[in-house]
């Protein structure tokens, strides 16, 4: 596998909304001459909710049924998790093969038809105890009739198949909590864009035990113990399954069944954002060092403790040509010649060792305009429609050939960094806050939406602008001639509440299937006596924990304390000093290391206490901690 190759680059685009913000998909006109190209892709896999956190016996055995009592659209819901665990493999392909292939994205997820295999029940695998069901995926692809043949030869002519191996999670829920970097590649990921929730962008089971850190293998924020595979087979249970795809003959009514995506434009490239993914946001807080990128880059307002409102921006090509940004020497290694880094339109970020593009948009809560983004690389990550103006290859999987293929998108999950705004000054002591979120795209017309002018030689052409590089040198526009209103929907708003302070997206409820104690949703504070404990700065503390007889069991989270913002830090697992089940049997022992300073401003010596129920369908119980000698 050509590690030096891969760009996976979900989330980390430029993102264009010039055609506004709809899930609603017009009808799609369909090609004089082509007819496109169709391919069948199946699937049998299992999948499941691992039980291993829940004491063994009476207490396992309850959760066990409970969950065999779910519904089938809670089962639904889980295999499309798993299954989306495929996506980094499939549209980055070229990557994992010597052999000449390119993308086999198995389509948008609303095309998917998943089959239940019979009744969920309790099973073991590997030796992970599990309820588990089998399923069936069926979707159908259309395509331009001549991407078969680049994608995979083997689906060059009708009745040609080909299987691609998967290795999944049974339990595609909280892999972070349980394996932690194992299964996750970094590459070309910016710093700190790991995100326990949205972890099917960074999923590849190829990644084994590495020697160091480095930004072209799978890990540069920990080097895990454990190949993905041995990790899954010792933390979770492995699920061996394949994907295969067969070409089928063109056939009219299949093709009607199965497309989806508007082609607004069919002679241009027109990008749109994608509401549905908008409206996914959430607080999260951030200790940011005085070196930090976010600093460099002005994503927050200063050091220390940041209370940030993250969220997702996405962008799709509903035109029937593609977006071109062209050849950019991403890592200025002087092995591309790039016009739009000779004109100033990218710039180097030595903090981040690669070029950004710094006309990328704006982010705005009410009327904070605090957040200058810049962009990274204008990248196909997902294949978002499903019609035949769509190729399946994907030309634009290099940061070293930037754009967004026709039926395309480039996506900016809400973990990676920088991807947020900065409201750490709201006023949420006493009351929430809802203001509307704004993000504007575009907002200078560096990204051509319409023809680009070009020169004799079919270069781009350039005009100067008002605009200066960090460093104070001019920067040069690119020539377009843009189509009518261009920019007329490049914004777009929605309400976002902030919740009350030492509250974020740990304490809110659980949308997508979490479940067990190390779930990072449906947590509260502790009652006050208990929220907030004093410690001495890096000392070991031992806290002691209890709940009422006759309660269900719960689960204690021990997080940081910042007396700036003076309040708790409601934070994830993998951030936790501790994350231990009480019983209302017994008193349960935490032992952790008290927090020592982290700034002349922030000294350490508090602790913050969550909670929640260890399984989230049981009731809330009050958890009394203290800290014993």
């Amino acid at each position: 596998m050509k590690r030096t190759l891969r760009i996976l680059g979900l989330g980390v685009g430029l993102v264009a909304f010039t055609g506004g913000c709809s899930g609603d998909d017009k009808p799609v006109p369909e090609p004089a001459a082509d007819p496109g190209a169709l391919i069948r892709a199946t699937m049998s896999s299992s999948v499941g909710v691992l039980l291993d956190e829940f004491p063994e016996g009476v207490e396992r055995d309850r959760v066990a049924a409970a969950i065999l009592a779910k519904a089938e659209t809670f089962w639904h819901d889980r295999a499309t998790r798993q299954a989306r665990l495929a996506s980094v493999r499939l549209v980055f392909r070229s990557a994992f093969y010597t052999d000449p292939k390119d993308a086999l994205p198995i389509t948008p997820t609303e095309n998917w038809e998943i089959a239940l295999k019979g009744k969920a029940n309790r099973r073991t695998v590997g030796t992970h105890d599990v309820v588990a069901v089998d399923y069936d995926l069926t979707s159908v692809m259309v395509s331009t009739a001549s991407s078969p043949a680049i994608s995979e030869p083997a689906l060059g002519t009708v009745g040609g198949t080909w299987d691609e191996p998967f290795e999944f999670p049974v339990d595609p829920e909280l892999m972070l909590q349980r394996m932690g970097y194992a299964c996750i590649s970094e590459s070309q990921f910016p710093p700190n864009s790991v995100d326990a929730e949205e972890l099917d962008s960074m999923y590849d089971q190829t990644c084994g035990v590495e020697p160091k850190k480095t930004h072209q293998g799978c890990h540069f924020t920990a080097l895990p113990t454990e190949s993905c595979i041995e990790a899954l087979d010792s933390k979770v249970g492995r699920i061996t399954t394949k994907v295969h795809f067969e070409r089928l003959a063109y056939d009219k009514a299949l093709a009607d069944k199965h497309r989806i995506g508007e082609v607004t434009t069919p002679d241009f490239a027109d990008l749109t954002g994608i509401r549905e993914q908008f409206e996914i946001s959430r607080v999260m807080y951030r200790f940011i060092k005085p070196d930090s990128c976010s600093i460099v880059e002005e994503c927050v307002g200063g050091e220390g403790w940041r209370r940030l409102l993250s969220f997702t921006a996405s962008d799709k090509n509903v035109g029937g040509k593609p977006m071109t940004i062209g050849p950019i020497d991403y890592f200025d290694d002087k092995s591309v010649a790039s016009q739009l880094i000779d004109h100033g339109v990218f710039e180097i970020s030595a903090c981040h060792e690669h070029y950004h593009f710094m006309h990328y948009g704006s982010f705005e809560y009410g009327d904070n305009p605090n957040n200058a983004k810049r962009g990274f690389c204008l990248q196909s990550t997902n294949r978002f429609s499903n019609n035949e103006y769509g190729p399946l290859f994907n030309e634009f999987a290099s940061c070293s050939n930037q754009g967004v293929g026709p039926g395309w998108g480039d996506e900016y999950r809400a973990g990676i960094e920088c991807q947020w705004v900065d409201v750490t000054d709201e006023k949420t002591k006493t009351a929430p806050v809802k203001k509307d979120l704004t993000f504007t795209s575009n907002p200078d017309g560096f990204l051509c939406e319409g023809n680009p002018v070009l020169d004799a030689n079919g270069m781009l052409t350039f005009i100067p602008t008002e605009f200066k590089t960090l460093d104070g040198k001019p920067v040069d526009k690119p020539v377009c001639d843009y189509f009518s209103e261009w920019n007329k929907n490049n914004s777009d708003s929605h309400e976002v509440a902030l919740p009350l302070d030492g509250e974020g997206y740990v304490t809110d409820a659980c949308a997508d299937g979490q479940i067990g104690p190390r779930r990072n949703c449906e947590f509260d504070k502790a009652p006050a006596a208990s929220h907030v404990l004093a410690c001495t700065p890096g000392q070991q503390t031992t806290l002691s924990c209890t709940i009422a007889s006759g309660s269900s069991q719960q689960v204690v989270r021990v997080c940081d304390h910042s007396a700036v913002l003076d309040t708790g830090i409601p934070c994830t697992f993998n951030e936790s000093f501790g994350n231990e089940t009480v019983l209302a049997t017994s008193a349960t022992v935490i032992k952790v290391t008290c927090p020592a300073a982290k700034s002349a401003t922030e000294p350490g010596g508090k602790l913050s206490i969550y909670q929640g129920a260890a399984f989230n369908d049981d009731a809330t119980a009050a958890v009394t901690c203290v800290i014993t000698p």
